[in-house]
Order: C-alpha cells, then structure tokens, then sequence
C-alpha cells in the first residue's frame, strides 16, 4: 500500500480517536432528579396549610434573588423546610444566610476557609463528623452525602443541615439564642455580639414583611401574577 495512503489513514484515525475523548469528556453531566423536584415543589404547589412551608417559599422567592437561580432557590427553600426539626423558625435560618453570605451559594472566605450559604468551617465540619455524627445525630442513616466534607459543605441541601444541626447543638450547650448566635458568628462566650445583633434585627425585619398574616396578600399577587402571564 502506498505509504502516503497509510499515513493518511493513521492521521484519521489518531484524529478520530482525539475527538472521541473530547466528546466523551464534555457530556453534560445529568440533572439531579432531586434538584427538579426542589424546583417542582418550590414553584408548582407554592402554598399549603404549613406555615413553616409557606414562610420558606416566600422567604426564598423573594429574598434571595440577587445571587441565585431558580433552581436554587428552590433548593434553599427545600432545605430550610427540611431541617425544621433542628430550629423550627425559617425566619432566623433565612437571616443567618443573609449575614453569613448573602444568599451566595458557592462563596469561600479565603481567609478563614468557611463554605457556602451559611458559612460553615472546617472546624465546624470536624466537630460535626466527631461528634453529632458519631453521636447518632441528625443525618439520614445509609445516606453517604451526609458525610461532612468541604465538597458537601459546598451543596446547598447539607449546606443548611450543616450549620442549622450546629446551631441546634449551641442552642442546648448555652440555653438561650443570643448566646448561641454569638458563638456561631465567633463571639464565643458572649452572651451579646454585633453578629447575634445582625442576625436577629434582620430576623425581626422578615418576620415584619414576610409574617404569616401577609401570607394571603401574597397568594393574591401570586395569583395575579401567574393571570397576567
């Protein structure tokens, strides 16, 4: 066979074999199912008779617009609901994003390494695997995401496991909220600080302008909206 001919083939193929690899290696990955259901529960069945539920879409609809997606959003607000057991007031949960990150999923503070929504350590993490993990804590036996690590503690869904499973744990070390708030924000053993201050005037200004009392007002807006469009 002529030895140009040969030379072309093997160029193809070397060419064929590249692209193959590259194709293979830019698949998008798929669509967490449960990333969709967050979006579907958040979006399609806005309002129940769940006061916690209700408080946590409107909470997440119309506060944390500026750094997030929908999808996101969606998540947040499945999360906050998820872990009511652990702080029953969606209100603070949402207040300590807002002070911790701003409603910025994917943030890392360069100088202290804390992680995600709601600003968790990597103290903050040992103390969870070492402890309220071992301890048989909050987190879903044979669910192997619960494990603590920084990839986890970048996921909004264990985000907010991390840090309102932390903050259930400082509520029953100090007894009270201020104290507990304060430890979290790294004023630890002040019963008062400028964060606990932050978080709780941000707490009271959701209360006033997202409360449950407003919930109607906002079925009709939702409801106009979804008219209009």
């Amino acid at each position: 066979m002529n030895k140009k001919i040969v030379l072309c083939i093997s160029c193809i193929l070397v060419l064929l074999g590249v692209w193959g690899h590259i194709a293979c290696n830019n698949q998008p990955e798929p669509q967490a199912e449960q990333d969709i259901q967050f979006h579907v529960a958040c979006d399609s069945i806005p309002y129940t008779n769940d006061d916690i539920w209700d408080a946590c879409w409107v909470l997440s609809s119309k506060v944390t617009m500026l750094h997030t997606d929908d999808i996101e959003r969606g998540r947040i607000c499945k999360a906050v609901y998820d872990t009511r057991e652990f702080h029953e007031d969606p209100y603070l949960v949402f207040a300590m994003i807002f002070v911790e990150s701003s409603f910025r999923p994917n943030i890392v503070n360069k100088s202290s390494g804390a992680m995600g929504l709601m600003q968790i350590l990597p103290s903050t993490l040992n103390y969870i695997k070492a402890n309220i993990l071992t301890n048989g804590g909050p987190f879903a036996a044979g669910d192997t995401l619960f494990i603590p690590t920084n990839q986890t503690a970048l996921k909004i869904k264990w985000n907010i496991y991390y840090g309102t499973a932390y903050l259930k744990y400082l509520l029953k070390k100090y007894g009270n909220l201020e104290e507990a708030l304060s430890h979290y924000g790294g004023y630890v053993g002040r019963l008062y600080s400028p964060y606990s201050k932050k978080v709780l005037l941000k707490r009271e200004e959701y209360l006033k302008e997202f409360s449950i009392g407003r919930m109607e007002q906002f079925k009709k807006e939702t409801a106009q909206e979804k008219i209009i469009t």
